[in-house]
């Protein structure tokens, strides 16, 4: 070893190395040749702060993770994730097969640096339920990455066929002139005189121990004599003698040395126990409660930091209690004013998770992860709290519901049900109905806005709505209102949709600033629906209104513009000006990433983008957009059923313009498929099912062909109901006649051919009654052909009969 690097060793943080200098030659030799390495020993030996102060000689950089604090695989993952700042991917959250090590695998070889793994204190993971998928991961990354894995905890893991690149060590406890040296370097002024060999021998050669002991007797001008501490030390040791066989229990030295701190500091290490992740001195402060943050550092903080009862990580600014000091606080103290410090951690940590997420959607995005990555076990912590809080402390929980929705969708998935849950559970319990509007706004947002689960999310607006007509609250009873017309639009409901969006406009003032907003979006939603049902001059007219509302409050470039500038285009490419529709939907794209928009939004730009450069004949660059949504809505933890049914049709619709007919059809079954495990019915629904009908047909796949268009057809009394105009019924009937004759099924062909007939003569007076004179001709042409085939048929009939 250099020996520069041991001079480096030995004058820096003395305590941190006595006896451990030989390990530290030895890692260092092994660190360029293996590839795994683990670090074992007893609890409280020293194993993370050792190869922490490792990587620091080395200048090296590593991803830790303490698996005390991940409870499952799920929360090991998303903490991975985090780490490197991606986001969990939907299909792996869930961690029932091995997509979430690939994710992780793909997360770690996309690094451009060397990458160093550790986890931390993994005894209770190889030792439990979860052993069998953690070692399953650390294989892959073994096997398949360049990455280093380190592995601390009291338990040895074997890696029986990489032996050759693992690097094992057991870091004892310290030898008695080791011990000697150690208390001599943190105590330099204690002479231990005759009582030096019976202390260093009762210290078990623990360097935590060992240091405890050094400060006590150093503490206050020696208040506590050497001899003093043989008894003290000899008394705990009689107390445990009988209850092991093969070690002395520490864990009630342990509980002398906490029961030996003054009562005041005793209490401030057992209250800052109840954050069982790390925290800052700004959190201890609040939890606390003893004065400025400065009081807290040195009447609070200091004194239980110079007794070695707590750590201090200098990069991250955040101290932790010594692990099983942890397990010595929970088992033998209580908090005495439980009830005040519960109180102090919910407002405490319902502010940090706030401000994690509101910078989530934000350029901010990096930072946050890395907050949260911190502070996951003390997120998790306070959404439990739900299920034990009081009056005074509840409507906190209220307030995340309505304001960290995506957070917890995205990152702490498993708890949001039961936290929901303890939401409403709560509102009754102290009778705040009108709270129970901000759970269920909230959960309907998520079920539509993330998950695509239309009618899960129109039943809880709908249960919002029902609480907020007991009320006078007109703000919310316009943005539930809005939202249902939203929902009704996205299933094909465009009258219902335009309905329901007066009525939130009909609740107030258009010109009061406090609802401009959701002006601004029912304005938008209206202009949609009309241009679906065809009404082109009014939707250009709402459109225009709400783009020109929306230059004024946010500016000419902002995603609000850009999105306005998206739904112009999709009018435009309605009307058949393909080139005008890609020049509006390009420029509301690169609106929407300047100004950072949400997810689906972008996504739903792309694939307009797709869909026209297809009419163009652009196909290339219509793959490379929808590519791009592919790859956006894989990085997101919750499946975006909506969104990824919408991409892979669009990626469909660019295969069969090619004609690689296998593609499209693997590609529109996925759409399909994904959309069935959805509530996305009516024309939306109808109009995927048409075309994968048309490339069965085309691959003269004809009994799939009639299958898929027998489902297609069972939403024509729906569709006719909600959407009165559509040519989708002729073109599904179209279809299927073609396929009736192809196979010779002349009497299929035939009822077919009526049924075709009655809708188009029903569509004709439909669009005449519109007044667009392009779908009336259009029509007609239809209705033509039919009756003409039909009579041809029927000459032949008699021709053949007269014969």
């Amino acid at each position: 070893m250099d020996c520069g690097l041991n001079m480096d060793i030995r004058n820096s943080d003395k305590t941190s190395f006595v006896g451990r200098t030989n390990y530290f030659t030895e890692l260092n030799s092994a660190w360029i040749d293996y590839k795994v390495f683990g670090i074992y020993g007893l609890k409280a030996i020293g194993k993370s702060s050792y190869f922490k102060h490792f990587l620091k000689f080395k200048r090296g950089e590593a991803h830790f993770f303490d698996l005390t604090t991940k409870q499952t695989i799920r929360s090991l993952y998303i903490s991975i994730c985090s780490s490197f700042a991606e986001k969990p991917d939907e299909l792996a959250i869930c961690c029932s097969n091995n997509y979430w090590i690939e994710h992780i695998l793909d997360i770690i070889q996309e690094v451009p640096k060397d990458v160093t793994i550790v986890f931390d204190n993994a005894e209770d993971v190889i030792d439990g339920p979860l052993v069998e998928k953690f070692l399953r991961l650390c294989t892959t990354l073994i096997e398949h990455s360049k990455a280093k894995i380190v592995i601390t905890s009291t338990t040895k893991v074997i890696f029986t066929k990489h032996s050759n690149i693992y690097f094992t060590q057991e870091i004892l406890p310290l030898t008695p002139d080791e011990s000697k040296i150690l208390f001599s370097v943190a105590a330099p002024d204690v002479d231990l005189g005759s009582y030096r060999d019976t202390i260093v021998e009762l210290s078990e050669g623990l360097p935590l121990l060992i240091l405890l002991i050094a400060s006590e007797l150093e503490a206050d001008g020696g208040h506590v004599s050497p001899e003093e501490m043989v008894g003290l030390l000899l008394e705990c040791r009689l107390q445990t003698i009988s209850n092991s066989h093969a070690h002395t229990r520490v864990d009630v030295l342990y509980r002398c040395f906490i029961l030996r701190l003054q009562e005041v500091h005793r209490d401030y290490l057992v209250t800052l126990d109840y954050i069982p992740g790390s925290f800052t001195s700004r959190h201890a402060t609040i939890l606390l409660d003893v004065g400025t943050e400065a009081k807290t550092k040195q009447f609070a903080l200091k004194p239980i930091r110079d007794r070695h009862m707590l750590r201090y990580e200098s990069d991250s600014r955040r101290f932790n209690i010594q692990g099983i000091l942890r397990e010595v606080i929970t088992t033998n103290f209580v908090i005495k004013n439980l009830a005040d410090v519960k109180s102090r951690y919910i407002r405490l940590f319902c502010g940090v998770m706030k401000d994690i997420a509101d910078k989530m959607g934000t350029s901010e995005y990096t930072k946050a992860i890395a907050e949260f990555s911190m502070e996951q076990p003390n997120l998790r912590k306070l959404l439990w709290e739900v299920d034990d809080t009081k009056q005074d402390t509840y409507h906190f929980f209220i307030e995340i519901a309505s304001s960290c929705t995506e957070l917890i969708e995205k990152y702490m998935a498993d708890q949001s049900d039961a936290f929901y849950g303890g939401c409403l559970e709560l509102a009754d319990k102290y009778g705040k109905d009108k709270d129970k509007v901000s759970v269920y706004i909230a959960v309907g947002s998520v079920e539509t806005l993330t998950k695509g689960n239309l009618q899960v999310g129109e039943k809880n607006f709908l249960k919002a709505l029902r609480v907020l007509k007991k009320y006078e609250d007109k703000h919310q009873m316009a943005v539930v209102y809005k939202k249902l017309g939203w929902i009704a639009f996205k299933q094909g409901f465009c009258a219902r949709a335009v309905e329901l969006c007066q009525k939130s406009l009909g609740i107030f003032q258009l010109g009061r600033d406090e609802y401009e907003l959701i002006t601004l979006e029912n304005l938008s939603i209206m202009a949609s629906a009309w241009t679906v049902l065809g009404e082109f001059d009014l939707a250009e007219k709402y459109h225009n209104c709400c783009l020109k509302r929306r230059e004024r409050r946010f500016g000419k470039t902002s995603a609000a513009v850009g999105k306005s500038l998206n739904n112009i285009g999709i009018l435009f490419e309605k009307k058949g000006n393909h080139q005008k529709a890609y020049t509006l939907f390009m420029k509301g794209l690169n609106m929407k990433r300047i100004g950072q928009t949400e997810t689906l939004s972008i996504v739903y730009s792309l694939s307009n983008v797709a869909n026209c450069l297809i009419n163009i004949g652009r196909s290339d660059e219509a793959h490379e957009h929808i590519d791009e949504a592919i790859d956006i809505l894989n990085k997101e933890r919750v499946p975006m059923l909506d969104g990824l049914s919408l991409v892979r049709h669009t990626k469909g619709k660019i295969y069969a313009k090619e004609n690689r007919f296998k593609e499209a059809y693997s590609a529109f079954s996925e759409s399909i498929n994904i959309s069935r495990t959805s509530e996305l019915k009516g024309f939306v629904w109808m109009e995927r099912l048409l075309d994968l009908a048309r490339l069965q047909q085309r691959r003269k796949q004809y009994k799939a062909c009639i299958k898929t268009l027998a489902e297609a057809l069972s939403f024509q009394e729906e569709i006719t109901k909600c959407m009165e105009h559509s040519f989708d019924i002729i073109n599904c009937l179209k279809c299927l006649a073609e396929v009736c004759k192809e196979t010779k099924d002349k009497s299929k062909y035939i009822q077919t051919l009526y049924s075709m007939e009655k809708e188009c003569i029903r569509l004709e007076q439909v669009c005449k009654k519109y007044g667009n004179k392009v779908w009336t001709d259009e029509v007609q042409r239809e209705l033509n052909n039919t009756q003409a085939e039909l009579k041809q048929l029927d000459k032949l009939a008699k021709t053949y009969t007269n014969k």
